[in-house]
C-alpha cells in the first residue's frame, strides 16, 4: 500500500486480540448484569430437581445460563432455539450469559420444554420482586385478550368423519407394520414407532374434543330446558317464544378440529381467521403483566371470572382488599352475570357495555342510584353519581314503550351511568394504554406471534414466560437493577430507600 495511514488494523488470523475478561466486551451499566443479577435473586431450586447431586453421572449446563440466555433472547424477539443457539456465538451478551459456551439448540428446546411450570414461578417471584421494590401498584387493573397463533396449520383441521377414518387408517398400518416385522424380522425403528403413535393419540384427541363439544351443547339444552319448565311452572302459564332447539343425538359429522394442536381454535382476528388461542393478561397502570393465562375459547365474556379469581389471589400475597382495586375491561367482558360479579367479589368494575365506537354516544341521562364506588385514583377521590332520585330513574328507564327492561338492558344502563362521568370517561379511557400497548410491543416490536409448543398447559406456560420477559425488560428501564444489587447484599437501608 502506496499511502501511510496511521490506522488500526490486524488480520483476522492475529493471535491473542480476546480480553482475558468477558466484561472488558460490555459497557459497565450494560442491561446484562441486571439480567446476571436477577437470576442471583430468584431461587431457581425447581430446576436443579432433574439433576443427580451426588457429583455424579455427565456434566450439565448450568439453569443460570440457559435462563439467562433464554430471558435475553426472549426480550430481543428471539424465540427459535436454533436462532438462540447462533446468538450464543455471535452476540457478547448472550456469550457472556452463557458463561462463553456454544449451547446446542436442542439442549435448550429440552430444558424450555421440561422447565415451562418452573418459569411460571419464576414470574411470580419476579413480580414480589417488583412489588418490593414498590414498581407495581396492584389498586388499578386492566383485562383484555389478543388471538397468538397456534403451532398447527388451519388446513391441518379435519371433520369428525374424517377424523374417524383416519383413525381407522392408522390402526391398520400399526397391524400392516406389525405383520412386516414378523416375516422379515426387521423391525420398525423406534422413532417411526414414537412418530406413529404420537399422530395417533392426535387424531384420538381431536375426536374426543368434538365429542367433548357436543355433550356441552346437550348439556347447554337441558339447562334451558329445565330453566324454562320452571318459570313456566312459576307463571302458571306456557312461556312465549321459541322453545331451544335439541342437538343431534351424535356429533355433527362436519364439526371440526385439528390433528396437529387438538386444543387450539379456529379464531377470528382482524386481520383473518387463524388457528390459534385467546391470551390473556392482566396489567397494572405502569405497564407491568400482574397474572396471564390462555385459553382456546374465542370469546372474552368467559374469561372474566378466572381474572377476579386470579386478581383475589394478587391482593392476598400483596396486602391489598379487593375493594381497593378497580378493574377496567372493553365490551367483551361485559354481561349481566360478569356485572353480578362485582358485588361477589368486592372489585370495582368497569366494563364497557358498548363498543368502543358507541361510547362517545353515550346517553348522559344514565342514572346510577347509589353513590358510585371509590375510584382508585391518584389522591383517591370519591366521586359523587348523577344528580337524580331511585324513583325518578325508575319511571323513566325501567320502562320503555310500556313493557319493562330485561336485567340485561338495566346492567347496561347502570354501568354506562358509572363511565359518563367525567371522571369515569377519564378513568376508563386508561385502559388502551395500559394493556394494548403491551399488546403492541410483544407483538410488533418483539414479533411474538405464534406459539412453539402446543396444547393448552404448554401455551399457557410459554404466555407466562413472554409476559415475565416483558416485565423485565420494563424493569430494566425503570432501574431495577440497583434494586436486585441492593437486596441481594441486604442492604435494608438501601432498599427502603429505593
Amino acid at each position: 500500500m502506496g499511502h501511510k495511514y496511521n490506522r488500526r488494523f490486524f488480520p483476522s488470523t492475529q493471535q491473542l486480540l480476546l480480553p482475558v475478561d468477558m466484561t472488558e466486551w460490555l459497557k459497565p451499566n450494560d442491561e446484562v448484569f441486571v439480567y446476571q443479577e436477577l437470576l442471583q435473586n430468584l431461587d431457581l431450586s425447581k430446576f436443579y430437581e432433574n439433576y443427580r447431586n451426588d457429583g455424579e453421572g455427565g456434566k450439565f449446563i448450568d439453569p443460570v445460563h440457559l435462563l439467562g440466555v433464554i430471558f435475553y433472547c426472549y426480550s430481543n424477539g428471539i424465540y427459535s432455539s436454533r436462532k438462540i443457539e447462533e446468538a450464543c456465538i455471535v452476540h457478547v451478551r448472550c456469550r457472556y450469559l452463557a458463561g462463553n459456551m456454544p449451547i446446542d439448540h436442542s439442549t435448550i428446546a429440552r430444558f424450555r420444554q421440561k422447565n415451562l411450570d418452573g418459569i411460571k414461578d419464576l414470574f411470580t417471584q419476579f413480580l414480589v420482586i417488583l412489588y418490593e421494590a414498590k414498581m407495581i401498584d396492584p389498586r388499578l387493573l386492566a383485562a383484555d385478550g389478543t388471538k397468538i397463533k397456534a403451532n398447527a396449520a388451519l388446513s391441518k383441521n379435519k371433520t369428525y368423519n374424517r377424523l374417524e377414518q383416519m383413525a381407522r387408517e392408522f390402526v391398520e398400518k400399526g397391524q400392516a407394520a406389525d405383520d412386516a416385522e414378523k416375516q422379515s424380522g426387521v423391525r420398525e425403528t423406534l422413532r417411526e414407532s414414537a412418530t406413529r403413535k404420537e399422530i395417533e393419540e392426535r387424531i384420538k384427541k381431536a375426536r374426543s374434543i368434538v365429542e367433548e363439544r357436543h355433550r356441552a351443547e346437550v348439556k347447554q339444552f337441558e339447562e334451558k330446558v329445565h330453566q324454562r319448565e320452571e318459570e313456566e311452572k312459576e307463571a302458571g302459564k306456557a312461556k312465549r317464544g321459541r322453545k331451544p332447539k335439541q342437538p343431534p343425538s351424535a356429533p355433527n359429522p362436519s364439526d371440526k378440529a385439528n390433528i396437529t394442536d387438538p386444543d387450539s381454535r379456529i379464531m377470528k382476528s382482524r386481520t383473518g381467521y387463524l388457528q390459534g388461542y385467546n391470551a390473556q393478561s392482566i396489567s397494572t397502570r405502569d405497564g407491568f403483566v400482574l397474572g396471564c393465562s390462555v385459553t382456546n375459547e374465542e370469546n372474552d365474556m368467559h374469561q372474566l371470572i378466572p381474572v377476579l379469581e386470579l386478581i383475589h389471589d394478587l391482593a392476598a400475597r400483596f396486602e391489598v382488599t379487593p375493594d381497593e382495586i378497580c378493574l377496567l375491561a372493553d365490551a367483551g367482558y361485559f354481561s349481566y352475570e360478569n356485572m353480578m360479579a362485582e358485588y361477589s367479589s368486592g372489585i370495582d368494575l368497569r366494563l364497557s357495555p358498548w363498543r368502543e365506537q358507541k361510547m362517545k354516544d353515550i346517553s348522559k341521562d344514565c342514572m346510577y342510584p347509589h353513590e358510585l364506588q371509590r375510584i382508585c385514583w391518584e389522591h383517591s377521590a370519591w366521586v359523587p353519581c348523577i344528580a337524580g332520585s331511585v324513583a325518578a330513574w325508575a319511571e323513566e328507564h325501567l320502562k320503555e314503550k310500556g313493557e319493562w327492561m330485561t336485567k340485561e338492558a338495566v346492567a347496561q344502563q347502570i354501568m354506562g351511568a358509572k363511565l359518563v362521568t367525567e371522571a369515569g370517561k377519564k378513568l376508563y379511557g386508561m385502559r388502551k394504554y395500559m394493556i394494548e400497548s403491551i399488546y403492541g410491543i410483544i407483538k410488533e416490536n418483539r414479533k411474538f406471534r405464534s406459539f412453539l409448543t402446543r396444547g393448552l398447559d404448554g401455551v399457557n406456560c410459554e404466555w407466562t414466560l413472554v409476559n415475565m420477559v416483558h416485565n423485565i425488560k420494563l424493569g430494566i428501564k425503570k432501574g431495577i437493577g440497583s434494586f436486585l444489587t441492593h437486596r441481594r447484599s441486604g442492604d435494608a437501608r438501601a432498599i427502603a430507600g429505593f
